[in-house]
């Protein structure tokens, strides 16, 4: 709570954050109001008149909108036009926003919920449970979201994005099977789509840091993060137990690890980076699998010494996560 509010005011707004969560929408901003009029350089204020007031205005579209699939898609759709302004006046980490997401994800949860009763669990297609878990990863449920990702990979097991989701969700929790198991479902969606990781699908603090920190990197240059995001993410899937790859996989990576090498050396030095980012994650399964999983050693060492020639300042990082890892994993 910030330290400009006074104590005489503190229950004046957990009284307004309590009606605008329970989208009593004009009381609410009525109430943000007045605490505006007592202290009107005070964000927490600004920001709960604001959320109260973008919401009350589109209440009558809201209560229109049929409900099920189109209230559902209409909130999601309504609640990133309201972040996007919300965070250009600085109101990101206020507890009113906060607020205002609960509620909104909770009730688009809620009609995703209905429209996969009503059009029944044999017809409901991924997107419908993609939404349904996004939704329920916004407001931080993630034993659900893991429970309807489950059930839509079932159904659907190469669906790129539900591979995705699922190792978010998995490593949102803090048990390391579960995170194993995230990563490599990772893996999966990367080695079907190797550019599947999307800004707005990152909400585990693991890979959100991961992403953050490439930006950072290179002068805020998505691109670049979002080439590099998969070989930074499998370096921490070092400290995990992940599921063997399959024959299948393991012969794609080989063939990738073939193909890029001969890229790297032949083509334009305009997308050397690019292809080395997705060489240096074909790699690193390589070496993964060969290390821990077939327990093949040489053949490790082998692909370390390619990663080295071909890519020596990611070697560099790698390294230092090797002895690490090796170091822990020693009696």
């Amino acid at each position: 709570m910030s330290k400009s509010i006074k104590k005489d005011n503190t229950k004046e707004l957990e009284k307004s954050l309590e009606l605008l969560a329970k989208n009593k929408l004009e009381a609410a901003k009525k109430s943000f109001s007045s605490l505006l009029g007592s202290n009107p350089e005070e964000i927490e204020y600004q920001s709960g008149f604001f959320c109260a007031g973008w919401w009350l205005n589109r209440d009558s579209r809201r209560r229109i909108c049929r409900g099920g699939r189109p209230r559902a898609y209409w909130l999601i759709k309504e609640w990133k036009h309201f972040f996007r302004y919300a965070k250009e006046k600085g109101y990101e980490k206020t507890q009113s926003l906060q607020c205002s997401m609960k509620r909104i994800m909770g009730e688009a949860a809620e009609n995703f919920r209905n429209a996969f009763q009503q059009e029944g669990s044999s017809t409901a297609d991924p997107e419908l449970l993609k939404g349904l878990a996004i939704c329920l990863m916004q407001i931080h449920d993630y034993v659900n979201a893991i429970d309807i990702l489950y059930y839509a990979y079932r159904k659907s097991p190469h669906n790129i994005y539900t591979c995705f989701l699922l190792g978010e969700a998995l490593c949102c929790t803090e048990k390391k099977e579960q995170i194993g198991e995230g990563f490599s479902y990772y893996r999966e969606a990367f080695l079907i789509d190797f550019h599947v990781a999307e800004p707005d699908f990152l909400y585990s603090p693991l890979s959100t840091e991961i992403f953050l920190n490439l930006s950072q990197e290179n002068k805020k240059d998505i691109n670049y993060a979002l080439n590099w995001f998969p070989a930074y993410l499998f370096l921490v899937a070092f400290d995990y137990p992940l599921r063997d790859l399959k024959s299948s996989e393991l012969s794609s990576i080989l063939n990738e690890v073939e193909r890029l090498s001969r890229e790297i050396k032949d083509g334009p030095l305009k997308y050397r980076s690019r292809v080395q980012a997705s060489l240096s994650f074909y790699i690193l399964n390589l070496i993964y699998h060969y290390r821990f999983s077939e327990k093949h050693l040489a053949r490790a060492e082998q692909y370390e010494v390619r990663l080295q020639q071909m890519i020596p300042e990611f070697y560099e990082v790698y390294l230092q996560k090797i002895k690490k890892v090796l170091l822990n994993k020693s009696p």
